[in-house]
């Protein structure tokens, strides 16, 4: 087996795409559309999926900051005093 066939294992395919993919890898040459008509298909789950998790990081950082500036107005009231205030001076362009 080359060292291209074994990377699927890496790229987080399910346990029956990887044998799926291993049959048409070990058969060669007969299968090579097959074989990268697979891997195109689970390229667009993985970018679908990295689309999900970069929603989910985007979420996080948020939530992050909201602690934080929490933490720093040192009581809520204050702090979304704060972040109220910053939003109208942004949108006054100052």
């Amino acid at each position: 087996m080359t060292a291209a066939a074994g990377v699927p294992a890496a790229i987080g395919m399910s346990i029956a795409d990887l044998r799926e993919y291993t049959k048409l890898a070990q058969r060669g040459g007969t299968t090579l559309e097959a074989t990268c008509d697979m891997l195109i298909g689970h390229r667009s789950h993985v970018e679908q999926k990295t689309d999900e998790w970069q929603n989910a990081l985007a979420l996080i950082n948020e939530k992050i900051q909201f602690y934080s500036d929490w933490i720093e107005e040192g009581d809520r009231l204050g702090m979304l005093r704060s972040r109220k205030m910053n939003r109208i001076e942004r949108a006054a362009g100052r």
